[in-house]
């Protein structure tokens, strides 16, 4: 009876405390096995080595198998452990939270689709994973954590939550916001061999306080503006304050692209450590509920869209700065 009076989060904590206590078993029964057996073979290896015997040999290759593959299942066993514990910790942190939703760690964007969204540049390869596709206020959305890989050193050129959002106003033009921390990722596309019509350049809105905030690029200000209305900009400079931490805000295609460095589990989870589930659920949470968030803060909504105006749009009139707009 006491079982089914606990909530989904007290039964996936329940759940992952016993997971990783039967992991941690069976680690360290692989390292008594490559203790016990892999370690006096070699030894007696090197023993009977001394006379030139075949069976020395024989017994070297299998203690060295046995402690290799000890090494390799204990990598896969804590991998597997990683996993499990993001997706129960990731599911019972979004329950509740979203109109629908689907998580898989294992999967994410390919190099294609963050080549064709046009957002970042300096990255020669990228990995991903972490992928949850859901839907909230009639917004459908596609989240992932993404590396951006720089070669030949292999060192990441960023390490991001990148969720792209379906946007229902129709706009023709790219347009892309970026803060401080993300300059060097962000995609300002000004090369000889870029369609004019491609390009894109910066530009103020001439409100102060949003342009020390956000670098703004874009190929058409005009159209920009009618979807950087006063009120949106007021809710993006709320949003980057309370999550104080660098983004990108670009849209293209019908496609809204939100980049935040707020990875879910940039490093995993080690085995050997003591986990406190409860507040990785928390902290979970708050990274699932800036997702949301977005929907709400830009309006995308189609049951309040009406805020946006959907008709042609004269900056000069409705920005709310007399400055109008200013190109760099």
């Amino acid at each position: 009876m006491a079982s089914e009076e606990m909530t989904i989060e007290e039964m996936t904590i329940e759940e992952l405390k016993e997971f990783q206590e039967k992991s941690l078993y069976k680690k360290g029964c692989l390292r008594e096995c490559m203790f016990i057996f892999g370690v006096p073979g070699l030894l007696l290896s090197f023993l009977l080595g001394h006379e030139g015997s075949i069976p020395a040999l024989v017994i070297c290759v299998l203690s060295a198998i046995l402690i290799a593959g000890g090494f390799l299942a204990g990598k896969i066993l804590t991998k597997e452990f990683t996993r499990r514990v993001k997706k129960g910790v990731v599911e019972a942190a979004a329950e509740g939270m979203f109109d629908s939703f689907s998580y898989d760690p294992d999967s994410g964007f390919t190099k294609s689709a963050i080549d064709d969204a046009d957002m970042a540049w300096t990255y020669e390869n990228v990995l991903s994973d972490d992928m949850m596709i859901g839907e909230f206020n009639d917004v459908k959305f596609y989240r992932g954590d993404v590396q951006l890989i720089n070669y030949p050193l292999g060192e990441k050129a960023a390490y991001c939550s990148w969720t792209m959002y379906s946007f229902p106003k129709p706009f023709t033009y790219d347009l892309q916001l970026t803060t401080e921390g993300m300059f060097d990722q962000s995609q300002v596309n000004r090369s000889f061999f870029t369609k004019k019509s491609k390009k894109r350049h910066l530009f103020t809105t001439g409100d102060p306080e949003f342009d020390s905030i956000f670098a703004c690029s874009g190929q058409n200000e005009q159209e920009a503006m009618t979807l950087l209305t006063p009120a949106i900009r007021k809710r993006l400079i709320r949003l980057y304050r309370d999550v104080n931490l660098p983004m990108i805000i670009g849209w293209k295609d019908n496609t809204l692209h939100f980049i935040v460095q707020n990875a879910f589990v940039p490093f995993g989870y080690e085995l050997n450590r003591t986990i406190d589930y409860k507040a990785e659920i928390a902290e979970m949470r708050k990274k699932l509920l800036l997702t949301r968030r977005v929907v709400d803060e830009l309006i995308m909504s189609r049951s309040i869209f009406s805020e946006y105006a959907l008709e042609e749009y004269s900056y000069n009139e409705s920005t709310g700065f007399d400055g109008g707009l200013q190109r760099q």
